[in-house]
Parts: C-alpha cells; structure tokens; sequence
C-alpha cells in the first residue's frame, strides 16, 4: 500500500489545529517535494511524493510536520492556542511549534539512521 500527497496534506491538517490558510490545501504540495527530496538525498534511496512506501511514510510525514510546525511559527500562528496532538505549553522563552518542530526532524534523522545511507564506491583509474 502508499500514501499518496493528498494523504499526507490530510493527516497534516488533521494534527496540527489553526494550521494558516496559506498552508493548507495545495499549498503543501512544495513542503512534500522538500521532505521526499531530503529524505532521497539523506539515504540515497529513489522514491516519488506522489507515491510513498508504507516504511516511509512515518519519516516523510515527520519531515513535513517539522517544517509545517516552522512555517506556521513564522508565520504568526500564536503559539499560546497551538498544540501538537496532545503537546501544549504556554508562551515561554522557546515557541512550542519549534520545539515540536525540532522534535520531529529528530525523529525523521533517527528514522533515516536506521535505513541507512547507500554508499557507491569507485575504484581509481591511475
């Protein structure tokens, strides 16, 4: 089975309340191509937005919530009516949306050590 970009959009918009009007919808269509695109230069993997692994899935979508959870920090999403699933927190000195956003690009790095990189080793002509 694969997840497809509309999947993603909607399990987007599903986790994270208030998300702006500017990143709803197609508008997280370009988020999708950055995640896949880090995602394929991080392992060396080959895999497509438009239809994505059920093993891969958990790692683009945290990609793309961490830059969501960005994006709507700088975009004026006012963190004290922000919550992330079940997280919450007060304004304080750091933004809950950073934080959850720096959670889950951890989360994807770890998810991505496990998979591993693809390595191509040449040999020297000379």
């Amino acid at each position: 089975m694969t997840y497809s970009a509309g999947s993603f959009q909607a399990d987007i918009v599903n986790l994270i309340p208030n998300l702006p009007a500017s990143l709803s919808g197609t508008n997280l269509n370009p988020l999708l191509n950055r995640a896949v695109f880090y995602f394929n230069s991080y392992t060396g993997e080959s895999i497509s937005g438009n239809s994505v692994s059920d093993s891969y899935v958990p790692i683009i979508f945290s990609l793309m919530a961490s830059e969501v959870c960005q994006l709507s920090h700088l975009q004026g999403l006012q963190s004290a009516s922000a919550s992330i699933g079940d997280y919450s927190e007060n304004k304080n000195k750091s933004s809950p949306l950073i934080i959850a956003s720096e959670e889950y690009k951890k989360q994807a790095i770890d998810m991505m050590n496990d998979i591993g990189r693809r390595f191509n080793y040449y040999k020297s002509l000379g």
